[in-house]
This record gives C-alpha cells, structure tokens and sequence, in this order.
C-alpha cells in the first residue's frame, strides 16, 4: 500500500510539468503547421506565427498582423483561407499521444 501512495504522489507531483512539456511542443508542432498551412503573398503572415506559453496549462498560437484573422475566416469580400484552424486540428491527436508518452515516463 505504501508504494501504491508514493507511486500516486511522484505521479501527481510530476503530471503539471509532464503536461506543461506535451502542451509547449504542440505548440511548436502547431506554429510549424500555420507556416506551410498559410497563405503567402509577402510571406509576412507565414514568419508572424509564433507560440507564446502564458500559463503552465496555455499557450497562446497567433499572428500579430491585423490582417490574419481576415485571411483565417474571410470577408464579405473575400473567400476564407484557413490555416490556424487546420493546424490546430492537426496537432490535436498529436498532443493527447505526447501527454500519454509523458505521463509514461514518470510512471
């Protein structure tokens, strides 16, 4: 029974960070998806997207050009071009198998 409680505690004292490791390198995947996902006219909005970690459970995935939501959901003027969305599509089975991959590790 002891080793069954150390075991439990090593495995809720190490999970924040094993979650915080699977969420920061989907948040890598993600940013490297946008950049092939996105449209390229200058290649700005492409270079634009980064990640940037504001929690240990969130980090935030944009562009800082004003005109990248226009080219995500288009305008009354023009077709969307969607390339976040898809990439975070993507990347979703990729973290829940990385979060398992991590939680194995401190098991």
């Amino acid at each position: 029974m002891a080793r069954l409680v150390s075991n439990l505690t090593k495995i809720a004292d190490t999970a924040p960070a094993a979650a915080n490791a699977a969420l920061l390198q989907t948040g890598a995947d993600i940013v490297a998806i946008v950049k092939q996902l996105a449209p390229v006219d200058t290649g700005a909005l492409r270079q634009s997207y980064g990640a940037v970690p504001v929690s240990p459970t969130e980090v935030q995935i944009g562009s800082d050009m004003p005109y990248a939501p226009y080219q995500e959901f288009g305008t009354s003027q023009m077709g969307a071009q969607p390339h976040l969305t898809p990439a975070m599509q993507q990347a979703e089975v990729t973290f829940k198998s990385r979060l398992a991959e991590e939680m194995r590790k401190i098991t």
